[in-house]
């Protein structure tokens, strides 16, 4: 009977744990390694990067492509995210007074493209819309066809 390998990220207090395993093998830790940003409170994968938010150290964003060995590639500076999603070549980051959009087309060199302030504390996006919701249950639905 063929084995299927999957490979699971791990989100970790100060770092990252790939873990690898089978449908016949216990769970075993595959690489670990912290970059210094702070806690991570959340992470997207997307193609062969790892994105991920810290509230102290913004934006880490980890080449995952050698699964033996992570490397951190890039970094953006942003106090307090409370949350971020990724559309395309984009990154929409809710911090504690404005939404920031960055352009991570290049990975190593991520760009502020656009700010609206006032924003949510979460957000999603869909097509040309970024949809965002206040803590207290406030829908507002923002049209980012202008990145700017």
């Amino acid at each position: 009977m063929k084995s299927i390998k999957r490979v699971f990220f791990v989100l970790i207090f100060l770092g990252i744990s790939l873990m690898s395993f089978s449908q016949s093998e216990n769970i075993a830790l595959k690489k670990e390694g912290e970059w210094g940003s702070g806690a991570y409170l959340k992470m997207i994968a997307s193609g062969q990067y790892v994105y991920c938010a810290s509230y102290t150290g913004g934006i880490d964003i980890i080449d995952i492509e050698d699964k033996d060995n992570p490397v951190k590639v890039g970094n953006y500076e942003i106090l307090n995210i409370k949350d971020f999603c990724i559309s395309g070549d984009f990154a929409y980051v809710a911090s504690r007074s404005d939404i920031i959009i960055l352009d991570i087309s290049d990975e190593i060199h991520p760009v502020q493209v656009g700010r609206y302030t006032y924003g949510g504390d979460v957000v999603a996006v869909k097509g040309n819309y970024l949809y965002t919701v206040h803590s207290y249950g406030h829908l507002e639905v923002i049209d980012i066809s202008n990145k700017k």
